[in-house]
C-alpha cells in the first residue's frame, strides 16, 4: 500500500474516524484505525457499536490495508507542516512508513484481518434528513442519554 494526500485532507479523516474509537478499549485492534486504499484512501474505526466511515482525497499508487494507532498518528499529522503526506506499508505488513518533507515515521501496524468486519450498510435501509430536522430529533432526545459509557 502507498498514498499520497495533503496533510489537512489526512488529518480531517482520522479526526473524524477517532470520534468512534474508545479510549478505554481493551482489545488493540479497536485503538487502532483501518487504512483501506483503492481508488481513494478510506479510513473505518469502531468501539463494536459505533462504526465511522470516512474517505480521504488521495493518490493511490499500489492498494492495500493495514490498522494504525488512532492516538500515533493523530498526534503525528497535528505536528506535521501543511504539505503532502506520503504513507506506505512495508511489504512485510507490520510497520508503516509516514514521510512529509523531512520528516519520517516507522510506526508499527496491525493487520487488517484483525479488525472487525464493518456492518454493511444496505440502500433500502437509508434515509435522508435535512440538517434541521436531524438537528430537531436530537435536541429532543438528548436531555434522556446517559453520559456514563457503562
Amino acid at each position: 500500500m502507498k498514498i499520497k494526500a495533503l496533510r489537512s485532507s489526512f488529518l480531517e479523516g482520522v479526526q473524524i474516524a477517532n470520534r468512534a474509537i474508545s479510549q478505554r478499549s481493551l482489545l488493540p485492534i479497536l485503538s487502532g484505525i483501518l487504512i483501506e486504499s483503492d481508488k481513494n484512501m478510506n479510513l473505518c474505526a469502531t468501539d463494536l457499536e459505533t462504526t465511522v466511515f470516512t474517505k480521504v482525497d488521495s493518490k493511490v499508487e499500489r492498494k492495500g490495508k493495514t490498522v494504525i494507532p488512532s492516538r500515533l498518528i493523530l498526534d503525528i499529522l497535528r505536528n506535521l507542516p501543511e504539505a503532502t503526506v506520503e504513507i506506505e506499508l512495508i511489504p512485510d505488513e507490520s510497520r508503516v512508513t509516514i514521510k512529509c518533507e523531512k520528516s519520517t515515521f516507522n510506526l508499527n501496524a496491525l493487520p487488517a484481518k484483525d479488525f472487525p468486519t464493518p456492518p454493511s450498510i444496505l440502500e433500502k435501509n437509508k434515509c435522508s434528513l435535512s440538517f434541521n430536522s436531524f438537528k430537531e430529533a436530537i435536541n429532543s432526545v438528548i436531555k434522556a442519554a446517559s453520559t456514563d459509557e457503562t
